[in-house]
């Protein structure tokens, strides 16, 4: 078993490599805990916590990472529920490395209805001048 010396304050601590491996994990699993929470609070269906926050615990920190990038467009794309899928589920298959295709808004549809009567126009523009 290794030993490391670390200076504390004034006072010279031992602390063995296997006890700091554990406060390493202990520390990045309360970390992983907090982050969890975010993302309860962000996925918004709120049935099947327990089982949920197991599979977000087994993620890596890049997974979790993909997973909090998306996960507001994923409940855009979702806003009726019982459509969504559970959280556990969404997070043992992956899901958040899926396409998600988010409802446009209704500012969005109108922009994209003018842009099309604007190319029309253009088209036609072009058609009489040559």
């Amino acid at each position: 078993m290794e030993q490391i010396d670390l200076f504390l304050g004034d006072s010279l601590h031992e602390i063995t490599s296997d006890s700091l491996h554990a406060r390493t994990k202990n520390y990045l699993m309360s970390k992983k805990q907090l982050m969890f929470n975010d993302f309860w609070i962000l996925y918004d269906k709120k049935v099947a916590k327990f089982p949920a926050r197991k599979a977000f615990l087994k993620l890596t920190f890049k997974e979790i990472e993909q997973a909090m990038f998306v996960v507001r467009d994923y409940v855009a794309s979702t806003p009726d529920e019982k459509f969504r899928c559970h959280a556990a589920t969404w997070l043992n298959q992956k899901r958040f490395i899926d396409e998600i295709i988010v409802p446009k808004t209704k500012e969005q549809q109108q922009d994209d209805e003018f842009k099309k009567v604007l190319q029309s126009r253009l088209n036609k523009y072009h058609e009489s001048n040559e």
